[in-house]
């Protein structure tokens, strides 16, 4: 049962657009659940690994609290001469900004270093007052104000706080509950808190009513301390965005606090970089935060900056890769190195020494004390820098003297006995002053045109790194500051993923974003490329992404809405149109096309479309669609198998049940070929059994001839009594359903020799079966009632083949009648004998009407070839009788001699050597059977005793039991016959009893008749049979049902035995079906004797029509003289015997009026 219609186009549309809006629908609501929309996050993650590596600015870097650095410095937290010491070098260098991603909450104490006055009392120096306050003063560090003063110098420090988020999400639009906690834990924070707070609410940006209730909430700032507020150039928060899979994407731009905007780090770094106001950002909610007129970073131009947003006002961060394996990297270790050699020529430029060799060793040792005290570097560095930052000092102050290079590197040598060294150092130092010289002249010259006009003996290399720090800090104007010209070594760093030779000039207008990095740390998160990554790393990327403009979009929800509709739709309408096979390759194309066009789309223009809700509601109109289908198909093939499974064929019903499509049970035109068949002298058998033996002999009939129409693809449409109407060409159509009607009839004569032969040796009547056919254009469908109703064929083709079948009557032709609509269709697979000209009983205009004698042999072998041996063969003998199997034995018998075929001997071999066997369980059958009428006969007098009120004793045995048993029946039948008219209270009884009596009486007169058997000389096979079932009978003393059990087992055994024989023998003949086949084929087509007889039967036929009485007699004398007992010759020769006495009338065209439908 359909639940939507499918066979029009119309209705396959309707049930695709609803299937596929309901179930897109489905998915729609499905994305909101947390299971899909982690499956989304999961394959966003996919598509950042997959693509293609995005650009990274080369303008951004890590300094990295790493491992080395851990290693130099300590656990963290330490102490923040650290962060001292890296303000000073990057504002040193000319950085651009850093950004802490580490909080600085907490003050420092003030550190007591007693070296330094231990040092100064040491010394063989007389001291003033003066001298040991300063000493003392500098024994005491507050590092904390040298921090704040480091920042507020250097411009360009970003201070990060922590903030406490609303909740798990930080999402509600309950603010008045947010603000009751921010109240209150406002309320319980430290006076320092407070004061800080008070600062950093300076920095806020008002709310605006319009959306405040989707930024997320927090509830708590943790501020740094108050000197580091006044002393930054901005702040911002550092707390992460997270996804519902706790993987951090999202960068939220905005958040909500106290009835104010805050902002997060890398905004507040921007805002200053690139000299855009933060309090005129335009907001788009759900769409862009715009910031306007932003200046394009080491450049003069501006733009607005549109920043796509999500309904949280967040980013969707464009991570580049690993952190390890992206931007630039410069280790703290390197920071602090860099810082101890500046403050080793701070120190060189301070002091005043003399140009002597205790002055040499003075400066070295002061040097080696400053950086020692702050442990910048480790010792073997400390004694480096300090050694060549006194060698440079002192070459240096040499060369400004006017000394001559020889006389400073013998002077030096007398401080420094390493000569190799000093000689290196000067050159260095030389190499500096020229390079200084030649900027000073020239400060566009490049390092190429440098080298081109001034060639250098020293490394390449290295004069490159001197020219570079020249020339970057000539330009500035700060030659002093890096006086005297000894300049750090370089040093290998990470960029994107590569070690690389790094100049501390390199941190020359660089942002970097300062955080831990190290083993240890605990500021970890994962990430779509990692399961755990440092955080500082989150805010370096959200940095990146803005800068290089590669946003990722949001797409509009309702985007996916109706992506997602529509895609469902379309699935919907494939699996409507298209069988399943077919749907599930094009519904798995639409899928992948979406999912690389959306690809695309995600890697060209950063547009993240959802793929699970899309192709998700793809999947799901598919399975949901199959699942419709496949309950559709199930219950179509339980209709088809109610309808069909004992009609059509095994082969044309799983093509029915597989292609549902190719037919329709509601009524359509069709080319149908419609069969009927019928028994003629059938209703002189049925008047003499007993109603329960009716239907086993139409079970013998109707069983084998519907297997081998059901074989030929034909469909078993109604058995009305003992006719059998089937129709070829439906409910499949079959452009040879006339052919396979044809060669049906003739298989179906072949079996019906058999038939025949059984009904006359049981029932001792002869009788024959009249086949009619006929093709033609019929209605074909459910017809019937709404409460009942049948597949089945209506139209005047029916009717006439109807009428063949019956024009039998008249001619008692053997085999089957057929009209001149069908002779086109079948004239070269058969031989056909015109019989005569009919009118049909209802028409007004004769027809031709032909008997089909036999298969054209090459036809048939054609039509069978390759094909296996029938299963209507080994079905029609699983089923038969015992009785009937001894007259297949005969019918072998004879097509064995008369043909010689190999299959025919072999075939009545099997029969042959199987008569023991069958001979066993035919005798059972019979004593269970007349044990059955003895037990009857006994129930019988018990009945009549309780109405007649007396006993009746059996008869006494004679010589013939059977003949005893009738004989007592015919009396019993006759007393109840007579009591009707006298015991009129008895009436209903006595019905019962006359018709239980007539039964009984049926059956052993049926039993009785099968002893004449003997008489008959076609039957010497079962006459042993017969012989030891009389001895049999004259011994039963009695019948119980205990007996009758024991026979019914005896009789399953020799069932199951005879199943087996006749299963290896089909088996055996299936090994050679071609032999088979060409036996069949020759058995079929019909003798020379009636090809010969329907050569002066068809031309007496045409003499018959023009009048010619006599030569027309002559002819069907001479026909049926070739062919004696031919029924329709006979006939014709009746006819025109009678019309040579009575000629009809002048209006005859030589048609016979049908009178018998």
């Amino acid at each position: 049962m359909k639940l939507l219609n499918l066979k029009t186009k119309t209705g396959k549309t309707l049930y695709g657009v609803l299937f596929g809006f309901i179930i897109g629908a489905i998915a729609i609501f499905s994305g909101f659940l947390k299971i899909p929309n982690d499956i989304e996050l999961y394959t966003l993650d996919l598509r950042y690994r997959l693509r293609p590596p995005v650009a990274t600015s080369k303008d951004i870097g890590y300094i990295d609290f790493d491992d080395e650095s851990l290693s130099l410095c300590g656990q963290w937290p330490w102490s923040r001469m650290r962060e001292v010491a890296l303000v000073n070098t990057l504002s040193f260098y000319g950085a651009k900004a850093i950004g802490f991603d580490v909080f600085f909450v907490e003050k420092e104490n003030v550190r007591f270093l007693p070296e330094k006055i231990r040092d100064y009392t040491s010394a063989e120096i007389t001291h003033g007052f003066k001298e040991f306050n300063t000493v003392v003063e500098t024994s005491f560090k507050d590092y904390d104000k040298e921090f704040a003063e480091s920042i507020r110098k250097a411009g360009i420090v970003y201070l990060a706080y922590f903030t406490k988020i609303y909740g798990k999400t930080a999402v509600t639009n309950d603010i008045n509950k947010v603000l009751g906690q921010t109240k209150r834990l406002n309320s319980e924070m430290t006076d320092s808190e407070k004061a800080s707070m008070g600062l950093l609410k300076k920095t806020f940006l008002p709310t605006s009513t319009a959306y405040n209730s989707s930024l997320l909430k927090d509830i708590n700032i943790t501020p740094p301390s108050p000197e580091f507020i006044t002393a930054s150039t901005g702040l911002g928060f550092a707390q992460p965005g997270f996804d519902e899979d706790s993987v951090v994407r999202n960068y939220p731009l905005l958040r909500y606090y106290d009835n104010s905007e805050i902002y997060p780090l890398v905004l507040s770094m921007l805002s200053n970089v690139l000299d855009f106001k933060l309090n005129e950002m335009r907001i788009s909610q759900g769409e862009s935060l715009t910031l306007k007129n932003a200046k394009k970073l080491n450049a003069q131009t501006r733009s607005d900056i549109e920043i796509p947003i999500d309904k949280h006002f967040q980013m969707l961060v464009n991570w580049a890769g690993k952190s390890n394996d992206t931007f630039l990297h410069v280790p703290f270790r390197h920071i602090s190195y860099y810082y101890a050699v500046i403050r080793a020529k701070e120190e060189a430029r301070k002091s005043n020494y003399e140009l002597t060799a205790e002055g040499f060793k003075a400066l070295k040792t002061t040097i080696k004390t400053a950086i020692d005290e702050e442990s910048l570097v480790t010792g073997a560095e400390s004694s480096q820098i300090s050694e060549k930052t006194a060698n440079a000092w002192f070459i240096s102050k040499l060369i400004d003297s006017g000394v001559d290079d020889n006389v400073v590197f013998e002077t030096m040598k007398l401080y420094d006995n390493n000569g190799s060294s000093l000689k290196k150092d000067l050159n260095e130092i030389r190499v500096a002053y020229n390079i200084e010289k030649v900027i000073t002249q020239k400060p566009s010259i490049t390092f190429e045109e440098f080298n081109k006009v001034y060639p250098q003996n020293t490394d390449a290399q290295l004069v490159f790194e001197i020219f570079r720090n020249i020339h970057s800090f000539a330009k500035k104007g700060r030659l002093r500051d890096i006086y005297p010209y000894y300049f750090p070594p370089l040093l290998q760093v990470k960029n994107n993923g590569v070690l690389s030779p790094f100049s501390p000039v390199d941190l020359n207008n660089k942002l970097f974003i300062a955080g831990l990095t190290g083993t240890g740390t605990i500021d970890l998160n994962p990430t779509p490329f990692e399961k755990s990554s440092p955080m500082v790393s989150y805010h370096l990327n959200a940095i990146n992404t803005i800068l290089t403009g590669n946003f990722l979009w949001h797409v509009p929800e309702t985007y996916t809405y109706a992506i997602t509709i529509l895609l469902s739709i379309i699935t919907g309408l494939l699996c409507s149109f298209l069988v399943l096979q077919m749907a599930f390759p094009a519904s798995a194309v639409l899928a992948l096309s979406y999912i690389i066009v959306t690809y695309r789309l995600w890697v060209t223009k950063g547009y993240w479309f959802n793929w699970v809700v899309p192709v998700g509601a793809i999947a799901i109109t598919f399975l949901a669609l199959a699942l419709v289908r496949y309950v559709e198909a199930y219950f179509e093939r339980k209709l088809m198998r109610l309808m069909f499974s004992k009609m059509v064929s095994p082969s044309i019903l799983k093509t029915m049940e597989n292609n549902p499509d190719k037919f329709a049970l509601t009524g359509e035109r069709k080319a149908v070929t419609t069969f009927f068949s019928l028994i003629q002298g059938m209703s002189d058998i049925v008047k003499d059994v007993s109603p329960d033996e009716l239907p086993a002999i139409l079970s013998i009939y109707l069983s084998p001839n519907s297997e081998i129409i059901t074989s030929y693809d034909g469909y078993i449409d109604k058995y009305e009594g003992h006719v059998i109407m089937a129709d070829f060409g439906v409910p499949l159509d079959d452009p040879q359903s006339a052919v396979k009607c044809a060669f049906a009839t003739i298989e179906q004569n072949l079996d019906i020799e058999a038939f025949k032969r059984f009904v006359t040796m049981r029932y001792g009547r002869p009788v024959s079966v009249s086949m009619g056919f006929n093709f033609g254009y019929v209605s074909a469908g459910n017809m019937g009632s709404e409460g009942k109703f049948q597949y089945t064929v209506m139209g005047d083709s029916v009717n006439v083949s109807a009428r063949f079948m019956a024009a039998n009557f008249i001619y008692n032709a053997r085999n089957a009648l057929t009209g001149k609509d069908t002779v086109p269709e079948i004239k070269d697979y058969v031989h056909l004998r015109m019989l005569d000209k009919l009118l049909l009983k209802g028409k007004t205009k004769p027809t031709a009407i032909y008997e089909v004698l036999g298969w054209v042999t090459e036809a048939y072998r054609d039509f069978h070839k390759s094909k296996p041996v029938p299963q209507f063969v080994k079905y029609n003998w699983l089923k038969c009788s015992a009785e009937k199997f001894f007259c297949y034995r005969d019918v072998w018998k004879k097509r064995a001699k008369d043909t010689g075929f190999e299959s025919a001997v072999e075939i009545f071999t099997f029969f042959d050597n199987t008569i023991p066997l069958v001979s066993e369980l035919l005798i059972t059958e019979w004593r269970i059977e007349f044990l059955g009428i003895v037990m009857a006969m006994r129930q019988l007098r018990h009945s009549m005793a309780n109405v007649f009120g007396r006993e009746f004793k059996p008869f006494l045995p004679k010589n013939d039991v059977l003949s005893d048993i009738v004989t007592e029946l015919s009396s019993m039948k006759n007393l109840i016959s007579e009591s009707a008219h006298t015991i009129k209270h008895t009436d209903y009884t006595l019905n019962e009893l006359s018709e239980e009596s007539n039964n009984v009486l049926a059956k052993a007169s049926l039993f009785q008749n099968r002893f004449l058997l003997k008489e008959n000389p076609e039957s010497e096979v079962i006459i042993g049979c017969i012989n030891e079932m009389e001895r049999y009978i004259q011994q039963v003393k009695g019948s119980s049902e205990a007996q009758i059990r024991k026979l019914n087992v005896s009789l399953l055994n020799y069932q199951a035995k005879f199943r087996t024989v006749v299963e290896q023998f089909y088996a055996k003949l299936q090994l050679k079906p071609e032999v088979y086949h060409e036996m069949a084929a020759h058995l079929g087509s019909p003798s020379d004797a009636v090809l010969k007889s329907k050569t002066h039967y068809e031309a007496g036929l045409q003499l018959y029509f023009q009048r010619k009485w006599d030569e027309a007699l002559d002819m069907f004398k001479l026909s049926a003289a070739v062919l004696p007992g031919d029924p329709p010759a006979e006939s014709l020769i009746k006819r025109i015997e009678f019309y040579k006495e009575s000629p009809p009338p002048p209006s005859w065209q030589g048609e016979f009026i049908q009178t018998r439908k």
